[in-house]
C-alpha cells in the first residue's frame, strides 16, 4: 500500500510511455528505456516541482466487487423423463432403477439388509416409481409452495400441513406422503384417497404429458371432458383443459378421424 505523499507527477516530455503511443521519430537505440528520466539519476531535491494535489487526504478509495452465485439443482431423472413417450415404459424404468438403487445401499451398508424382490416389477415398486416421479416434477416446479408447506409443518405455534399463500392457494394443497396434494371440501368425502387428494401437477411438462397421452388412449381417443375426468381421477393438472386440448390436438390418429375429406 501507498499513500497520495508518495506519488509523483511525470510530463509528458518525459514519460516515456507516450512513445508506444504517439510514435516517434528517432528509431534508434533509446536507452531511456533503460535508465528512465534524467532527472530520476539526479537528487531528489533537484527533481522537478510537483502540483498540489487539490484531493484531501481524508478520501478513502475503495473497490466494489459483485459476485451473483446461481445454484441449480440438477436430477438425474430429469433427462430420462423426455426420452420416454410412454408413461408406464417410464415408470417400469424408474422402478428398476429404485431396485438398483436399494440393493446398491444395501451392498454399501448404507440401508438395512432386507430382502429384495426378484423377477418381474411389482406394483408396489411403480407406485413408489410413480410417487418418485412426480415428487422430482414437484419440487421444480411447485419449490415455494412445498417450502411454505414444511415451514407450516415445523411452526410450533401452529403446525399445519396447508399452505396459505402462494399461487396455489386457491386449490387448498396439503402435504401426503411429501406430495403436493388437492385439499379443500372433497376431503370430507367417501371417495378414495386418490380422488379426495389428488397429485398437482404443472400444466406443460413432459410427464404431465406423458400422463395425458395414457389416460387419452385407456379412454379410447375420447374427448377432452372424458380424459380430463380420468386424470383428476389420481392427478390435477393446472390448467388441465388447456393441456389435454394440447396433447388431443397433437394425436395423429385423432387429427386422422376428424380430418375432411
Amino acid at each position: 500500500m501507498s499513500s497520495p505523499t508518495q506519488w509523483r507527477h511525470v510530463t509528458s516530455e518525459n514519460n516515456l510511455a507516450n512513445i508506444a503511443s504517439r510514435g516517434t521519430y528517432n528509431l534508434g537505440p533509446l536507452r531511456r528505456w533503460l535508465t528512465g528520466p534524467k532527472f530520476l539519476l539526479e537528487l531528489e531535491s533537484n527533481w522537478p516541482p510537483q502540483p498540489r494535489l487539490t484531493q484531501p487526504d481524508g478520501v478513502e478509495l475503495k473497490s466494489l466487487v459483485a459476485q451473483a452465485n446461481r445454484l441449480e439443482r440438477y436430477d438425474v431423472m430429469c433427462p430420462l423423463m423426455s426420452r420416454f413417450s410412454c408413461w408406464m415404459k417410464l415408470q417400469k424404468v424408474v422402478a428398476w432403477l429404485l431396485r438398483y438403487r436399494q440393493y446398491l445401499l444395501i451392498k454399501t451398508g448404507r440401508a438395512r439388509k432386507e430382502a429384495l424382490p426378484s423377477g418381474v416389477i411389482t406394483v408396489s415398486e411403480l407406485r413408489q416409481a410413480r410417487n418418485c416421479l412426480i415428487k422430482i416434477v414437484q419440487s421444480s416446479h411447485f419449490a415455494q409452495e412445498l417450502n411454505q408447506v414444511n415451514a407450516s409443518v415445523q411452526d410450533v405455534k401452529r403446525p399445519s400441513n396447508r399452505t396459505q399463500n402462494g399461487s396455489l392457494r386457491k386449490l387448498s394443497p396439503v402435504l401426503i406422503d411429501g406430495i403436493l396434494c388437492v385439499g379443500g371440501r372433497l376431503s370430507y368425502s367417501n371417495y378414495s384417497q386418490s380422488v379426495k387428494h389428488s397429485a398437482l401437477l404443472p400444466s406443460r411438462h413432459s410427464v404431465t404429458a406423458l400422463i395425458i397421452r395414457h389416460f387419452h388412449e385407456v379412454e379410447g381417443h375420447c374427448g377432452v371432458s372424458q380424459v380430463l375426468a380420468s386424470t383428476r381421477q389420481r392427478y390435477w393438472i393446472i390448467n388441465g383443459t388447456g393441456a389435454v386440448k394440447r396433447e388431443i390436438g397433437a394425436c395423429s390418429l385423432c387429427r386422422r378421424r376428424s380430418a375432411q375429406p
